[in-house]
């Protein structure tokens, strides 16, 4: 995903994330591929279609994204429903027609086929003018105040993930999962906003079930930084402190016995490398509110701002989305819900079933995760190597 944000990089993206996060009703800004652009490198690379046809189906496909209402039964579909990508693409292809389809957009013949979502506070003002920047394609999109994601289910041994874990004061969220170095040592894996460091951990949460349990204690949790005063939440302003990861780490106790699975997913493999992450990429969730889902990649966060529940404001970099399929969107409602913290996002890979990445919040309209590599590489800087079996 990181790659997204390096291309956009090179067409001006730092000028836009300056700009915008001097807005107080920007909560972030997002990096996607092109909708059309990546049905047409779908369709090329499946080979289901030549170079005319190719042609011919891009002008029907560019005609009715266009007289789709946004207000209609149909106004959230993007073209990717049915699309994975689950290697990386290649930025550099140009389907045929495309310089044409960037001119009406008012953008250079050699502008990536990228999409700079700039999102807007509810109650937002109404924005009049872009950012100066006209390498880049940017839109404007309204979502719910994105918060870290709390919540208030049953007694489960052995432990897996995908299920309630909490204080014994009642904050909830989901264990994530659990891992193992080669020594034998395991950890349980969950928010550093659900579990702090020190405390003790229950299995399930006490708000859940009065058979709550303790499973162990966090001997190492992730500092979350606040966002300090005056910080627009801009990764190119050197005042501002960001997050990348929200991580607790739960000693178990050496009589709690436990699995390598996640409920309803199965057994983990191993972990994805973010090289291996792109929008649409199919990715399944098991949260101890939402339950499991199957869903997909979004875009790649450059950067987010959160809140937790009493207001304090924490910056983040180097996320991504975690969203329905387009069409699932339109009946099913918040991907991810409060109490599914902590949740691993997990995809199919080169070892079979992998983790890549972990749920730390949402806005009602999306969840959010941090990569799997980069909790990897946190607990490595603390000197556990995990051991994928």
């Amino acid at each position: 995903m990181r790659y997204l944000v390096d291309i956009a990089e090179e067409y001006g993206l730092s000028r836009i994330v300056s700009r915008a996060m001097e807005r107080q009703d920007v909560q972030g800004v997002l990096v996607d591929i092109d909708p059309l652009w990546l049905a047409s490198w779908r369709a090329m690379t499946l080979g289901q279609l030549d170079s005319r046809t190719l042609d011919e189906w891009f002008y029907f496909y560019r005609r009715f994204v266009e007289s789709l209402p946004s207000d209609g039964p149909f106004g959230g579909w993007s073209g990717r429903e049915g699309l994975s990508t689950a290697t990386r693409v290649d930025l550099s292809w140009r389907p045929p027609d495309w310089d044409s389809w960037s001119q009406a957009r008012g953008l250079p013949d050699q502008s990536p086929p990228l999409i700079v979502k700039v999102i807007l506070s509810p109650n937002a003002s109404p924005v009049t003018e872009g950012f100066g920047e006209e390498r880049l394609r940017v839109v404007f999109e309204t979502r719910p105040l994105a918060r870290l994601s709390y919540g208030p289910k049953s007694f489960t041994r052995p432990l897996l993930g995908g299920i309630s874990v909490g204080t014994i004061k009642g904050v909830a969220g989901t264990l994530g999962g659990v891992v193992r170095d080669a020594g034998g040592r395991r950890l349980g894996l969950t928010c550093s906003h659900v579990l702090p460091l020190s405390s003790l951990a229950v299995q399930p949460a006490s708000t859940d079930s009065p058979r709550a349990k303790r499973i162990g204690h966090v001997t190492l949790a992730s500092s979350l930084t606040p966002s300090p005063p005056g910080c627009k939440c801009s990764p190119y302003d050197p005042n501002c402190k960001f997050n990348e990861i929200d991580v607790s780490a739960v000693d178990l106790d050496e009589d709690i016995p436990s699995l390598e699975e996640v409920f309803s997913i199965g057994r983990i493999t191993g972990a994805t490398p973010a090289s291996a992450m792109a929008p649409t990429l199919a990715v399944e969730v098991a949260g101890r509110t939402s339950g499991y889902r199957a869903l997909q990649v979004g875009c790649a966060v450059a950067a987010f701002k959160f809140s937790d529940n009493l207001g304090t404001v924490y910056c983040f970099k180097n996320l991504f989305e975690v969203r329905w399929p387009s069409f699932s969107r339109l009946l099913l409602g918040r991907p991810i819900s409060a109490g599914d913290s902590g949740a691993w996002v997990c995809t199919q890979g080169k070892t079979g079933t992998e983790w890549c990445g972990m749920v730390l919040g949402d806005d009602r309209v999306q969840g959010y995760a941090c990569l799997s590599s980069s909790v990897e590489d946190w607990l490595r800087s603390n000197g556990f190597q995990t051991e994928w079996a």
